[in-house]
C-alpha cells in the first residue's frame, strides 16, 4: 500500500477507527444489510438519490465495505463493484456475505465483485482507477481536518469521476443531542469522540482541501438526521 508523507500523518481518531473496527468482534457485530427501521430505509433512499449521479456500469470503489452492506444498492446501479475494508474481519465478512447474494441468484448479469484489503490513507490504487467512489460512514469517524482532507485526496487521486461520500452535519437535531451527551461525559473513549459532527462549511473546506467540490447534497432528514450524503468531484 501506498504510504503517506508526514505532513498528511493521520491524527489519533484515525488511530481509534482502526482500532475499533479490526477486530473479530466488530465484524460479527456490524450489520450486513439494512434493517426495516425507519432510519435505515431513509438511508437507502438517499443513498439511491446519490448514486444517480453514477452512471450505470461504471466501475465503483466502495470503500470502506464493512460487512458489505450496501453491495445489493451498488449493484441494483448496474455497476462493476469493487469493495475494500481496512480492516480483514470486515473483508472477509463482506465476500461471505457477497457469495449468499450471488448464490441467491437476484444478479445474474453482474460481474463478479472482488474484495481486498485496503486503507484510504493509501489505498494502493492507481490513479483514476475507478469511474466512482463510494465512501459510506467512514469520514465522521475523523475528527481531525489534516485526517478528513487525506481521506478524500486519496479518494481523488483513484477516482475520475464522481465521489459519494457521507458525514455528520452539526446542524441537526442528532448531533446537538450528541453534543449534549458529549458534555454529560458519554460517548468518549481515549479523549476522543469517536463520531465528529462538523459543519456543512468545514466540510466544503476540507474537500476543497484535497481539490475536491461539492455538487449536489443530500440529507437523509433535513435539519433533523446528522446524516447527510454528498457527491464530489476533482475542482
Amino acid at each position: 500500500m501506498a504510504s503517506l508523507r508526514t505532513a498528511n500523518a493521520p491524527g489519533e481518531s484515525y488511530r481509534l477507527a482502526r482500532q475499533t473496527f479490526a477486530t473479530e468482534e466488530a465484524a460479527a457485530g456490524y450489520p450486513n444489510a439494512y434493517g426495516p427501521l425507519a432510519r435505515h430505509q431513509r438511508e437507502q433512499r438517499t443513498i439511491r438519490r446519490a448514486l444517480e449521479y453514477i452512471p450505470r456500469g461504471a466501475s465503483v470503489l466502495d470503500l470502506p465495505c464493512g460487512t458489505g452492506r450496501a453491495t445489493r444498492l451498488l449493484l441494483e446501479r448496474g455497476f462493476r463493484v469493487t469493495g475494500a475494508d481496512a480492516s480483514p474481519p470486515m473483508v472477509r465478512a463482506a465476500r461471505e456475505n457477497y457469495q449468499s447474494l450471488r448464490h441467491s441468484g437476484e444478479f445474474p448479469d453482474a460481474e463478479d465483485v472482488t474484495f481486498s484489503v485496503r486503507d484510504v490513507m493509501g489505498t494502493g490504487f492507481e490513479t483514476d482507477q475507478f469511474d466512482a467512489v463510494f465512501c459510506n460512514r467512514l469520514l465522521h469517524h475523523f475528527a481531525e481536518p489534516p485526517t478528513r482532507r487525506a481521506a478524500l485526496a486519496e479518494l481523488a487521486r483513484i477516482c475520475r469521476g464522481p465521489i459519494v461520500v457521507s458525514f455528520f452535519n452539526s446542524f441537526s437535531l442528532d448531533a446537538l443531542a450528541r453534543r449534549l451527551r458529549k458534555l454529560a461525559h458519554i460517548s468518549k473513549r481515549h479523549g476522543v469522540d469517536p463520531r465528529a459532527s462538523i459543519s456543512l462549511g468545514t466540510f466544503a473546506a476540507d474537500a476543497a482541501a484535497a481539490g475536491l467540490a461539492i455538487e449536489a447534497k443530500m440529507p437523509a432528514r433535513w435539519g433533523i438526521s446528522q446524516q447527510w450524503y454528498l457527491v464530489l468531484r476533482r475542482a
